[in-house]
């Protein structure tokens, strides 16, 4: 058989191949993919080079509504958490680049923001429309 994880996310999708192999389309370009191998689209349809993945874990966790970091941006975080719960969190400019790492369960969005304003000494202040991360 074959098993795979798809990710779609605004801005890009993703296909994980876990076994067997599928053959992916964009344009005039077909590529299979092998057990372990990656492929990211953008929506336009471009299809970036096949990754080869030494940490799948990272790209399954949301199956069992985990984040897992490793060095990862605050950026990237706030990222993956708008993206997962559809919310609106913006993050001052000097949190930006500060890393996280670790393996967080999350099943509501309110449980990763509580980790992150504690680990980051930060809270989320109501602006306009939407919620920034700012430095307490």
């Amino acid at each position: 058989g074959t098993r795979f994880v798809v990710l779609s996310r605004k801005k890009d999708s993703q296909v994980y191949l876990k076994e067997g192999s599928v053959e992916l389309e964009s344009g005039s370009r077909r590529v299979l993919l092998k057990p372990g191998q990656l492929a990211k689209a953008s929506k336009p349809g471009n299809l970036a080079p096949i990754e080869a993945v030494s940490r799948p874990a990272h790209l399954t966790a949301w199956q069992q509504q985990r984040f897992l970091f490793d060095h990862t941006p605050v950026s990237v975080v706030i990222e993956q958490i708008n993206d997962r719960f559809n919310t609106k969190i913006g993050i001052e400019p000097s949190l930006k680049d500060r890393q996280l790492s670790g393996d967080f369960v999350a099943p509501h969005s309110q449980d990763i923001i509580h980790t992150l304003t504690y680990m980051l000494n930060a809270e989320l202040v109501a602006k306009s429309d939407s919620l920034v991360l700012t430095p307490r």
